[in-house]
């Protein structure tokens, strides 16, 4: 059975997201309380696939405003791997490490992370540096997740975010310039949810389809195949 970090480097996708995490019995959205309308998608391109940017290659610096929240602190894109993983430490019990790069993905980058039995974080490294990082959280309890997600909101909200909400899975996306932030709730089969929030350089996140137009498309398909495993 595939990990969760390399589950998570493959996925990127609502679709996969449901196949793995919804179930056909569950009815029940997984957006939190007081949830905004969603905001329209606006895709110059039509519903094709975004132009892929050329993934950054060159020096990074942690310049931007959005990062991964830990404590006090923001984890940013340029960060060092050694404070990547001092921000998110590996659990002391019953966890181990990944280094699996997502499949797209070869040399100069590399993968650093752990998985524990209800966690995982994951990191793309380019030259030691945070190019992509991942946190994902399982089991969870709708309360959990609304506290989580308004912390971004507030944490970021001179920024806008583009909501995504289907009948399984939400989506958020915050984007400053190069920088994007994602975070997805989806809903499990006993009712709980699962949370992964993604923090990158938008070329790297538009090639793991962590992007607010892959994510509408998806959310289309993930419809029709919800309401297929019904009839």
């Amino acid at each position: 059975m595939a990990n969760k970090l390399t589950k998570s480097w493959r996925l990127s996708s609502l679709v996969a997201l449901i196949a793995l995490c919804y179930g056909c019995g569950n009815k029940e959205a997984p957006k939190p309380d007081n949830t905004p309308a969603p905001l329209p998608i606006n895709n110059p391109y039509g519903d094709g696939e975004i132009p892929k940017k050329t993934p950054f290659i060159g020096e990074l610096y942690p310049d931007s405003r959005l990062g991964l929240i830990s404590g006090p602190e923001l984890l940013r894109v340029g960060d060092s791997e050694r404070r990547a993983l001092d921000l998110f430490p590996k659990p002391a019990k019953q966890s181990f490490d990944r280094s699996e790069l997502p499949p797209m993905l070869d040399k100069p980058f590399r993968a650093r992370g752990w998985e524990s039995k209800m966690e995982s974080f994951g990191l793309i490294l380019l030259n030691g540096q945070v190019i992509v990082a991942v946190i994902e959280t399982e089991a969870i309890e709708r309360e959990f997740a609304t506290e989580k997600v308004e912390l971004y909101r507030k944490t970021f909200n001179e920024i806008e975010p583009q909501i995504i909400v289907n009948q399984s899975v939400s989506y958020w996306f915050w984007n400053l310039g190069r920088r994007r932030l994602m975070i997805c709730l989806a809903s499990n089969r006993d009712k709980t949810l699962g949370l992964t929030i993604a923090l990158g350089d938008e070329s790297m996140m538009d090639a793991l389809r962590m992007d607010a137009v892959s994510a509408a498309k998806d959310a289309r398909q993930a419809a029709t195949l919800l309401n297929a495993t019904k009839n």
